[in-house]
């Protein structure tokens, strides 16, 4: 099918209602997306491999974890994930949620989530034992 110099049909005018599927910004935006998206599956694949975990501070003193699961047995990743479930004066109880993804072996039961509190002195967190 071909189109004179003005973009019009052999049969007539181009039918410009006809909605299309994707715009031209939408499709970069797609674009821009995807690569961000492989870009960080790259960098936390080789970050892992190279340190063998990764942690983000959510605040003093829950974090995120992430880490490689490497045994005669198994090989995974496993995460950490802790939540603030109260919090008193100078003392902090923090629920730790795990989680294991394997690929070989079986993983570990996480069992239930794991509650400890902490108490700030000076500038650092001391363990003060379980939740109450």
């Amino acid at each position: 099918m071909a189109f004179d110099k003005v973009g019009n049909l052999p049969d007539g005018p181009r039918d410009k209602t006809s909605p299309r599927r994707f715009s031209a910004l939408g499709g970069c935006l797609l674009a821009i997306l995807a690569g961000a998206l492989g870009f960080l599956c790259t960098w936390t694949a080789l970050s892992l491999g190279a340190r063998g975990e990764l942690a983000w501070r959510l605040g003093q003193p829950t974090e995120v974890r992430v880490w490689l699961l490497r045994g005669e047995d198994i090989d995974g990743i496993g995460w950490s994930r802790g939540s603030v479930v109260d919090r008193r004066d100078s003392t902090v109880c923090v629920r730790t949620l795990v989680g294991f993804w394997t690929w070989r072996g079986t993983a570990p039961d996480p069992g239930s989530p794991a509650c400890d509190c902490y108490e700030r002195q000076g500038s650092t967190w001391v363990g003060a034992g379980g939740c109450p």
